[in-house]
């Protein structure tokens, strides 16, 4: 509770002690006032000390669906053991003396939160020039300090900011339906026209965890994905905790090429293949999708935010959930309650800055010990919440890495029953989609890579020639804009 009227510079430190006082004094003769200014202000945002306890004990009051009144006051001040901190009675019967009506009050308590907004900023900064004179300051942590400090201090408004009435949410809704049916709105594409028509795409606001046993090709769907995604025009960014950026590179150039990855570690390339790569490779200077090893969820919230802020990311692919950590985390640290706190951060995150958020997991041996090796939603219960916290879970199995040639389906369930062949095929389903039904389909995976051959966007013979179209207006991104060096 800072009673310094000045700055450590000798200015006055931004108040409003006259208005502080009316709006006190207001709340204790009309009974209705309160509840205009409940939501504009907090304790903490008054200037005077004695303001501080006056207001928290009104707060007090109307939590205990208590009148608010001079007498109400002076009792709770006194039971909170603050009268003397204030100057006692009489200063509260002196507040009530000074106003006439709560006329204007909610115009009154929004310059005293202004005010204290612009207190903390100064705070705030103060602490993070503090920092910065500091011998072993790291440069980023500060900057992401600071960041987040200021951050922080609009993070009490940005819920009655966020407010909306269901009848806007509808008109938002609408608007919605008609940019998806004119082409121009709806989620952002996988790539494979068979699953966008099932799944709609990845929509903002939502996570979706694509989950897998080891090798069954969650990190090429993704790329494939992420890739698709860019050349819609889409700002997209890849958190890769298992390969590095030039071998996750490696796999976009392979796929885009029909080069296969082993080729291109052997080299001895010819001439039509190097052609084939460097078409590539020009293609994803025009594209707006990066690469980084965030591998903190505390590090990726702020990295996301600084680009977001700078609406330079449209989704978010993660690979994979369990390879992230917490900073800080003790010796005694349980695994499946940091891999809760990773998953509750990634659907913040997908929320809070209204982007989709694509996280891969892999899943539990329990697999492997059925009989049909299809995964269920129980297979993800090893690892926290990622179970209960995605908007939707999409589950990857090639039965053929089992041994399995032919997949029967007897029921309607994962794929209409038949019998299918599972040769050189990955089987994708939904166990959980809140917005939608379930569905399941098979696309094929060849040398490593996801063909939707069913959607007639590949040729017979694979592999599938480059694209060399360029995203309109597209400029070539070979620098980082964003690193300050």
């Amino acid at each position: 509770m800072g009673q310094s009227f000045t700055t450590d510079h000798g200015k006055l430190m931004p108040q409003a002690l006259q208005l502080e006082e009316a709006v006190i004094g207001a709340l204790m003769l009309d009974r209705e006032a309160f509840g205009i200014v409940s939501e504009v202000l907090q304790p903490s945002h008054f200037y005077l000390a004695a303001h501080q306890h006056i207001y928290a004990a009104m707060v007090s009051l109307s939590n205990a669906n208590s009148p608010i009144d001079l007498l109400t006051v002076t009792e709770q001040v006194k039971a909170m053991g603050n009268l003397d901190a204030i100057g006692g009675g009489y200063y509260l019967v002196e507040l009530t003396s000074r106003v006439a009506s709560a006329a204007n009050i909610e115009a009154h308590a929004r310059i005293i939160a202004q005010m204290h907004i612009r207190r903390s900023v100064i705070e705030s900064a103060t602490k993070t020039i503090q920092d910065a004179y500091g011998d072993g300051c790291d440069a980023f942590e500060l900057l992401d300090e600071g960041m987040a400090g200021l951050m922080g201090i609009m993070e009490p408004f940005d819920t009655v900011k966020s407010m909306v009435t269901v009848g806007q949410a509808a008109q938002n809704v609408l608007k919605e339906i008609d940019r998806t049916m004119s082409g121009n709105g709806g989620g952002i594409p996988t790539g494979f026209p068979s699953l966008d028509k099932l799944s709609g795409g990845f929509f903002p606001g939502e996570m979706t965890v694509i989950a897998a046993r080891p090798s069954m090709g969650k990190t090429e769907l993704a790329v494939s994905c992420a890739r698709a995604a860019a050349n819609a025009g889409k700002k997209v960014h890849i958190v890769t905790l298992e390969v590095t950026a030039e071998q996750l590179t490696r796999r976009i150039m392979s796929s885009m090429s029909g080069v296969s990855t082993g080729e291109i570690r052997r080299g001895g390339l010819d001439e039509i293949k190097v052609r084939a790569l460097q078409a590539a490779a020009q293609l994803l200077a025009f594209l707006t999708l990066s690469i980084s090893a965030h591998r903190s969820p505390q590090s990726l919230w702020q990295f996301v935010r600084r680009l977001c802020a700078k609406k330079k990311l449209d989704i978010l692919f993660i690979d994979y959930a369990q390879l992230m950590e917490i900073e800080g985390k003790g010796r005694n640290s349980n695994r499946e309650q940091e891999i809760s706190t990773i998953s509750r951060t990634l659907k913040r995150i997908s929320t809070e800055f209204n982007i989709p958020v694509v996280v891969l997991a892999q899943l539990s041996r329990e697999v492997e010990k059925r009989p049909d090796k299809l995964p269920q939603l129980s297979d993800l219960r090893e690892s926290g919440s990622l179970e209960q916290d995605p908007d939707n879970v999409w589950f990857l199995v090639r039965p053929e890495m089992y041994g399995t040639t032919t997949f029967h389906q007897e029921y309607d369930g994962i794929l209409p029953a038949g019998s299918y062949e599972v040769t050189n095929k990955m089987i994708i389903y939904s166990k959980k989609m809140r917005s939608d039904s379930q569905f399941g389909l098979m696309l094929d995976f060849v040398n490593g890579h996801v063909i939707d051959s069913s959607a007639d966007i590949s040729p017979p013979n694979y592999p599938p020639p480059v694209d060399f179209s360029i995203p309109k207006g597209a400029k070539p991104d070979l620098d980082n804009p964003d690193l300050p060096f």
